[in-house]
């Protein structure tokens, strides 16, 4: 069942996408944004869910002891970029919309961490 090592590459190459737009938004689209940015936005994002809990659905059983603590390795680096989004706030202040920003890269960072076991088990069934 696992064997889609591609569809685990257009999840991630979506995810990162997705993840550009409330960055780009909250620093240059301060004003209000074209409605096809919004409308993109919520499209890509759209996709990027279903592939990942398809992607989820396909490697959740074969999530290994070894996947688990690759994935507490990432786990811990991603964590520290939190810690990054405090400084900007410090430095950047207002120049933001943190409000953008947060919402945006909050369900995101949530999926990636709900989705990433699943995801690097179906991405590693390529060297089986």
């Amino acid at each position: 069942m696992l064997g889609r090592p591609w569809l685990a590459i257009v999840g991630a190459a979506l995810f990162l996408v997705s993840t550009a737009f409330p960055i780009v938004a909250s620093m240059l689209l301060r004003d209000q944004p074209p409605t096809w940015v919004g409308l993109t936005d919520a499209a890509i994002a759209f996709l990027t869910v279903g592939i990942c809990m398809y992607l989820d659905y396909l490697g959740r059983k074969s999530v290994t002891e070894p996947i688990v603590h690759a994935s507490y390795r990432v786990y811990r680096l991603v964590a520290g970029l939190f810690l990054v989004l405090i400084v900007v706030y410090f430095v950047v202040g207002q120049g933001i919309d943190w409000t953008v920003l947060l919402i945006g890269l909050g369900w995101r960072a949530w999926l990636l961490f709900y989705v990433f076991p699943s995801w690097l088990a179906v991405l590693r069934s390529a060297s089986r």
